[in-house]
Order: C-alpha cells, then structure tokens, then sequence
C-alpha cells in the first residue's frame, strides 16, 4: 500500500478494484483510448488485471484526482520496477480531455514518485510514432528519445513504430526546478 501523492491540484491515489468500471469506460472509448487499447477491455479483464496488479510489488497503478473535488480524471502508472537496476517503466497515463490542463501535473507527480520514493535513477516508456500529441507531451516533460522500435506495435490498423523515451535522475532535478512553482504543493 502506498500513500497518496499530493499536488497543487492533484492527487494521485492507488487503484482500487472498485476503479474497474472507470477504467474500463475511459479505454474503451474512441478517443481517449484510441492508442491505449486494441480491442475493447472488458470489465472482467481489468478487474483481473486490478487483482492481478496487488500482488506485484514492482507496479504502481495510480487514480489521479482534482484535489478539491475528489473527481476521477484520469490514471498513470510507474511498473516494472527493478530494484537492481533502479529503473522503471512509466505510462498507463489516461486525462480525460476536460482536464487535459492537469496532464502535466498528474505526469510529474507519478514521475517525482519514481525518483523521489521509489529512488530509480532512469525512467524510460514507449510511445506509438502515430500518437504525435503524447510524443510531444512526452517530449515536453523532459523525456528524451533513445531510439525506435520499427513496425513493432500492432495497434489494430497497421503495425506502428514505437518509440522509446527516457529520463534520468539528473534530468529529473533540472525539470523539478523548473517546474516546482507550477505544480508542487
């Protein structure tokens, strides 16, 4: 169990099996989902995937919420956790497009998380070439491209090129100053 992370205006809460219902709404629809999910996720998978999801240690699934509201707006996540190597995986990231303005704090406080709590010294992701919109915000965030996977992704049209994005630690600190007026409590 992990506390919850404050913002400014958000704040990032564990999913819960009861956010099934949610999750599944928000990916199954055709635009907030249209590169999330290949075919349509069923309740029964995603509550598979939540109960399958409390058991790892090496995932953190989060619910973002506006903080004076308590409203659902969207998820992200930092997964494959190695404490080895102290890298992680970062995505999972849902905004429903009315709160698209929060995109960037609910991104750096599961991203502050990873490098403030989980002490990781590389976050890394894969973003679909097709999907210029979170190529750009991945790239605004401070993440930097290191390389491409070519026609690797089906995305149930064609096969997509991945492209592979990273930050480090050092990276991190540089966008936490320039950011920490904006969105940190």
């Amino acid at each position: 169990m992990i506390n919850n992370i404050l913002g400014k205006n958000i704040y990032l809460r564990e999913v819960q099996y009861s956010d099934s219902k949610k999750i599944v709404k928000w990916r199954n629809d055709d635009n907030i989902g249209k590169y999330l999910t290949r075919k349509k996720l069923t309740l029964t998978k995603q509550k598979l995937f939540i109960e399958e999801y409390v058991k790892r240690e090496n995932d953190f699934y989060f619910i973002a919420e506006l903080k004076n509201k308590k409203v659902p707006i969207g998820t992200v996540a930092v997964f494959n956790y190695d404490k080895i190597t102290k890298i992680a995986e970062w995505g999972r990231i849902i905004v429903l497009p009315e709160y698209s303005l929060a995109a960037f704090e609910i991104a750096f406080l599961s991203i502050q998380f990873a490098f403030e709590e989980l002490k990781i010294n590389k976050i890394y992701g894969a973003v679909q070439k097709e999907n210029k919109v979170a190529h750009r915000f991945d790239l605004s965030l401070g993440f930097v491209e290191e390389g491409i996977l070519r026609s690797h992704y089906w995305n149930g049209k064609k096969c997509d090129d991945l492209i592979l994005i990273a930050m480090f630690k050092d990276e991190y600190k540089k966008l936490k100053y320039k950011y920490k007026k904006i969105i940190i409590k």
